[in-house]
């Protein structure tokens, strides 16, 4: 990229160090790579005022108020839109893109014609292979076999290769390497050198979702990538001769000369992607058991981080489904993923028409967030689990509903105010013990069903063991077993 003759002298930092540390999930390889950022701009030395940073959304779009340079904060996928923009009213700018691998797939199109265009800017891809902000779920780099929220079965799509992409549609410069290298610093520096549109694949280790359910940690990366035949390094016609690896960094390979090797390099010999296994048979399951309970039904579970509030909620669901019911589930969480308040709230139907209110029309959800409608002709149960819930108010899903159920804690108890009328039913959390204890959720709602058979005990049990790896079936299962003991006689 351009850099202006007569710069100042380099700041010591271009992070604003005093907001430090960044909000990211412990052991999140965000940080690492906006520190190589840092450094990678130091060996430079611009103007921190003639830079431009622009991120996407999702978690690295937490990064913007930890940079000393002028920051723009755009619309999902669309942030080299803006980009170019800057660049085409400022060619003097240094132009960057922090873009994480949802948005990448996303925003494809965006980076086709950036790469096209040979764009002055450099699009930093900070890859973990699942859509992190939002729960974890498949993106186009998630890799053959990897447990997600939308493949718990194993993905069976063939992960997109950014850099062969780029390099394919006229990108001069790309790279791929892990936020683990010794060499990322010298990487981001030569991408940001660059004379035209630079992309560097940095992958990643997503600690909330994807490394923790398969397992993966940073020595893991650099085999994945030569299992997928996807090269790592830098390449592209523009590339300098490459430089000796650092001990344990991605760079051994070496970059292939042309776009053309970088695509080849990553072809094998099967099947992209197994489509005869996506589950798209056009027709609905047959439900396996038969529910008891005939009425609508809405189950909030109120907690925190790291309760498994979302994926205890999910598995309610998908009990409710296995049993005849229709059932809808809508969450909310800050976007700081491992921490701070967690909510989820399942509506269950014994038939897929909308709750009506009295006079027909349809009714609206209650503050704080939007959640399943509620009528008179509803029953609501409140798991309360944390008091990281409280502040948001979860009893407000009950307003207008006929039976009323609040379970929790003792202490949560006592601070629901008086006004939020119902049963109220204490559970002693602390009576569990081992792998349990990391699913209070579940051990809660299988408090609730022992008392109200909202779904059958066996359709809850059935779906806790077809989870995978192993391990996770293991553990629901164990706090299923758990959660009729924290009930009080």
């Amino acid at each position: 990229m351009s850099l202006q003759a007569g710069a100042p002298v380099a700041p010591e930092t271009y992070l604003e160090r005093s907001r430090l540390p960044f909000p990211f999930c412990p052991g999140c390889g965000h940080g690492r790579i906006l520190e190589a950022l840092d450094g990678a701009l130091k060996a430079l030395g611009p103007d921190p005022t003639r830079v431009a940073v622009v991120t996407d959304i999702g978690c690295v779009g937490l990064a913007d108020p930890y940079l000393a340079t002028h920051t723009f904060h755009g619309l999902h996928g669309r942030a080299l839109t803006y980009a170019t923009g800057l660049k085409l009213a400022d060619p003097g700018l240094l132009v960057v893109v922090l873009m994480g691998d949802g948005g990448a797939g996303i925003g494809g199109n965006h980076i086709l014609h950036a790469a096209r265009r040979d764009v002055d800017l450099t699009l930093l891809v900070f890859d973990n292979f699942n859509f992190g902000m939002t729960g974890g779920q498949h993106s186009p780099t998630t890799p053959p076999g990897s447990l997600t929220a939308t493949t718990p079965a194993g993905s069976r799509e063939h992960p997109m290769d950014l850099c062969a992409t780029v390099l394919a549609n006229g990108a001069r410069f790309a790279a791929r390497t892990t936020a683990y290298d010794p060499e990322l610093v010298p990487i981001l520096a030569d991408a940001l050198r660059h004379p035209g549109f630079a992309l560097v694949d940095v992958w990643e280790l997503c600690t909330a979702y994807f490394a923790r359910t398969n397992r993966v940690d940073a020595r893991a990366l650099g085999a994945r990538m030569e299992a997928l035949g996807m090269a790592s390094g830098r390449m592209g016609p523009s590339v300098p001769e490459p430089r000796p690896a650092g001990p344990g960094g991605a760079t051994a390979q070496g970059p292939p000369p042309a776009a053309a090797t970088a695509v080849a390099t990553r072809r094998g010999d099967g099947p992209r992607s197994d489509v005869r296994h996506l589950g798209l048979t056009g027709r609905a399951a047959e439900p396996s058991f038969r529910s008891v309970e005939a009425g609508p039904a809405v189950v909030v579970v109120a907690g925190a981080a790291g309760q498994r509030i979302r994926s205890s909620a999910a598995l309610l669901a998908e009990a409710a489904t296995a049993s005849g019911l229709w059932a809808r589930q809508e969450d909310d969480y800050p976007v700081t993923v491992q921490s701070g308040h967690s909510i989820s709230a399942v509506e269950l139907r014994p038939d897929p028409a909308p709750a009506q209110a009295t006079d027909g029309e349809p009714l609206a959800a209650g503050p704080p967030v939007e959640g399943p409608p509620v009528s008179s002709r509803s029953a609501v149960y409140l798991l309360l689990l944390a008091p990281e819930a409280l502040r948001q108010r979860p009893w407000a899903w009950m307003e207008g509903a006929g039976d009323l159920w609040v379970y929790g804690e003792p202490g949560l108890l006592d601070r629901v105010p008086p006004e939020v009328t119902g049963h109220r039913r204490p559970l002693q959390v602390g009576r569990m013990r081992g792998r349990a204890r990391r699913q209070v959720g579940l051990a809660a709602l299988a408090a609730l069903v022992h008392e109200h058979p909202l779904v059958p005990m066996e359709a809850l049990e059935a779906v806790a063991r077809a989870l995978k790896p192993q391990e996770r079936a293991e553990e629901a299962q164990e706090a299923l077993a758990a959660g009729p003991g924290l009930l009080d006689p």
